[in-house]
């Protein structure tokens, strides 16, 4: 009874998770498709690049706090507000930082002519909004407070579908309209979630009473969450980077291509973030550090899982890509249809690969996993670089595959010299499987077992 009820809380969550996603996804991809079927291919190449660039100063602006604080309130409990002070000068100069290299980019990369200044404006205000969703997103899961972080993370989406709304019915969206629309959601969202983050950092101060150890120093806490911020970066530059490259190599109409492809990836891989960088983020912090035998046992089961319901989709999606592609973004988008199902192949690779990547969790497992994050990073630049010349964007789609295929077996070769507890192999083997999913429904059978043994 009690493994069917944590089952029941476990699918609620999770459902209410991946509901709200899958919402905000769909938000998304009528804004998307919105834009690709009322701007030129040029102009919508142009500001996916200019919306990548924005997404790859976000995690410079958060400095990596959002991931920082999970790790360390798993690790100190409440003696983890003693961070505070330190983390929110660290957000101030990330964010100045920040700033100014996407003014730089702004100034000097592919936007709209004669709006260099407006466009910088409005840019950073759209960094402002994404880095308080981020900073927002942490204290929610620390809390468990699932719902309010799926109305969070939906606010970006539902708005910015507002603003493309406005915009095409007031004569049509343009790269100036839409990054100033942009803007001005990005203030409102910096303003709530700055308020509503110093309330909830408050509350944890209140509850922590007493602090037991010394609080830590600036330089503390950059060492400490530089390494998140470093994976992320590299993460959006392993995952989008190529839309700018690829606006540079190939012009602005194969960006668009380009782009919407990689929307439609981004949409999948919604499943397994909802599991692993939502739901599962905080658990898998505490576990690591106080119920291995449940971290390891979470491990077995999502390798399997995540495989096959990457091979599902991807199947699925390569037999439909011919007339779906059409359908969302209109003809002019014919072409992206090869670049889909090119890009099929990864799928369950990159569901698998997030399995292995939710078992670094360490700061020097972190280390690991920026290294590895990089070199595929640097495996699906280089490769783009070589390919494009002679495939056209086509070369771009097999980089990611490649890249996204190098991903995995780093984690894997990792995960299997330097996670304790974990035996890849045994992952195989279906009484692994049973075992862990017997002990993740009934972990108080497992603890008496192991008491008895001892």
């Amino acid at each position: 009874m009690l493994g069917s009820s944590r089952v029941r809380r476990f699918a609620g969550i999770i459902s209410m998770l991946f509901t709200g996603t899958l919402l905000g996804s769909v938000l998304s991809f009528l804004s998307q498709i919105l834009l690709a079927r009322s701007m030129g291919l040029a102009e919508f190449g142009r500001l996916s690049a200019l919306l990548t660039a924005i997404n790859f100063f976000t995690p410079v602006a958060s400095a990596g706090v959002n991931w920082f604080l999970l790790r360390v309130f798993g690790a100190e409990g409440q003696d983890a507000v003693r961070w505070f002070r330190p983390v929110t000068q660290l957000i101030g100069l990330a964010t100045s930082l920040s700033c100014v290299g996407l003014a730089a980019y702004a100034a000097f990369g592919n936007v709209a002519p004669n709006h260099t200044g407006f466009i910088i404006m409005a840019s950073i205000l759209v960094l402002f909004g994404q880095t308080a969703v981020e900073l927002g997103s942490s204290s929610f899961q620390l809390e468990d407070r699932y719902r309010a972080l799926t109305l969070w993370q939906m606010a970006t989406q539902a708005g910015r579908l507002l603003v493309v709304l406005v915009a095409t019915l007031s004569g049509g969206p343009t790269e100036v309209t839409i990054i100033g629309g942009y803007g001005v959601l990005g203030l409102v969202l910096s303003v709530i979630g700055t308020r509503s983050l110093r309330s909830a950092w408050r509350r944890a101060d209140a509850e922590a009473g007493p602090q037991r150890r010394s609080a830590p120093g600036l330089r503390d806490t950059l060492k400490e969450s530089t390494p998140y911020a470093v994976m992320t970066v590299f993460y959006v530059l392993y995952f989008q980077g190529v839309v700018v490259l690829v606006a540079w190599m190939a012009g602005n109409a194969a960006a668009a291509e380009y782009n919407a492809s990689f929307l439609i990836f981004s949409a999948l891989s919604l499943i397994p973030n909802v599991i692993y960088m939502k739901f599962l983020a905080a658990k898998l912090c505490r576990w690591a550090e106080a119920d291995r035998p449940t971290f390891v046992a979470a491990f077995h089961v999502g390798v399997p899982a995540m495989a096959l319901l990457g091979g599902g989709l991807a199947v699925l999606l390569i037999s439909t890509a011919h007339w779906i592609i059409p359908l969302l973004y209109g003809a002019k988008y014919e072409g992206a249809v090869t670049l889909v199902v090119i890009r099929a192949i990864a799928i369950p690779i990159g569901f698998t690969q997030m399995s292995y990547s939710s078992l670094f969790i360490s700061a020097t497992d972190m280390s690991r996993k920026i290294v590895y994050l990089g070199l595929s990073a640097l495996v699906s630049l280089g490769l783009t670089v070589l390919l494009v010349p002679g495939l056209g964007i086509a070369g771009a789609a097999v980089a990611s595959v490649f890249a996204e295929a190098v991903l995995l077996v780093l984690h894997m070769h990792g995960a299997a010299r330097h996670i304790p507890g974990i035996e890849i192999t045994a992952t195989l083997r279906p009484s692994t499987l049973v075992g862990s999913l017997r002990h993740l429904l009934h972990p108080e059978q497992a603890q008496a077992g192991r008491r008895a043994k001892a």
